[in-house]
């Protein structure tokens, strides 16, 4: 059994979650291979998140990469609503 797809919706919540990722990183000026470091989540899976090619980020790997970026959920969170 696979992951269903995602929802138009939901497609969309996960771009903005990676663009929030994405800046918080620009903002830190940290490379992936920082951030990656700093989180303990795999290099590969790091750019497969910000990159867009992960489908949905697992909780516990935005959670790792928001705590390297020294975000909480809700500021997470709220900048993926924007």
């Amino acid at each position: 059994m696979g992951r269903r797809a995602l929802a138009d919706a939901d497609r969309s919540r996960t771009g903005q979650l990676v663009e929030a990722l994405e800046a918080a990183r620009g903002q830190r000026q940290l490379s992936v291979n920082d951030l990656a470091v700093a989180s303990g989540v795999h290099y590969e899976t790091v750019r497969a998140v910000l990159g867009g090619r992960s489908a949905g980020p697992s909780f516990f790997i935005v959670a790792d990469l928001a705590r390297a970026l020294e975000l909480s959920l809700d500021q997470l969170a709220r900048q993926a609503r924007r």
